[in-house]
């Protein structure tokens, strides 16, 4: 639910201005290929205090950013059409990863991760913290979004909306799923699971 603006008056005199910051976000963007990553904390600090702003709203303005995709619309699958089996299974560590079909929509697809393991040494109740972050890539042309996930004793499963749709013919696509141990993705465990669709 959008609350822009939250008043009713703009001064017209900063228009250029507020036009050049736009320019200058956009060329940022381009410079770093739309990965720009966030500036130290002391650059942070030394601009908020030379140009008399809040070093928070620094901070958040940086935050934002270098994370703009997750103000995009969002694609929601539309009008199921099938499922392809999709047979897929690795096993790591005394974990089992696996994956049995892409849910194939109009707009999008879903494919949904399980993982499984033995509880027979676990409190009950307890859910592994061995399994972090869990990220899939198909490669470029497809955009892949996580959504939602769960677990249980010995169970985690992930689910991920794929746009554009993918072909129904899977054969000459690769499912890479990486492991990271931090919700921005910017530690990579050693677990990488390469899936040949072929």
């Amino acid at each position: 639910m959008s609350h822009y603006p939250p008043v009713n008056y703009y001064d017209e005199r900063i228009y250029h201005i507020d036009e050049q910051i736009c320019a200058l976000l956009h060329q940022r963007k381009a410079m770093t290929n739309n990965n720009p990553g966030c500036p130290p904390l002391n650059d942070v600090r030394e601009w908020a205090d030379r140009f008399h702003l809040a070093q928070r709203f620094l901070e958040l303005l940086f935050k934002d950013a270098w994370d703009e995709e997750r103000y995009r619309p969002q694609i929601e699958p539309k009008e199921f059409r099938k499922y392809v089996p999709l047979m897929k299974w690795f096993e790591k560590d005394d974990y089992v990863y696996s994956t049995t079909y892409v849910a194939q929509y109009t707009n999008a697809s879903v494919i949904k991760l399980t993982v499984d393991w033995d509880t027979s040494n676990e409190e009950r109740g307890f859910i592994s913290s061995k399994v972090s972050h869990l990220e899939l890539d198909i490669g470029k042309g497809y955009k892949v979004r996580r959504k939602g996930g769960g677990g249980t004793q010995g169970h985690r499963h992930y689910e991920y909306i794929v746009t554009p749709a993918l072909p129904d013919d899977l054969s000459q696509l690769t499912l890479v799923i990486q492991e990271y141990r931090d919700f921005y993705k910017q530690t990579p465990t050693d677990l990488i699971i390469k899936w040949e669709l072929s």
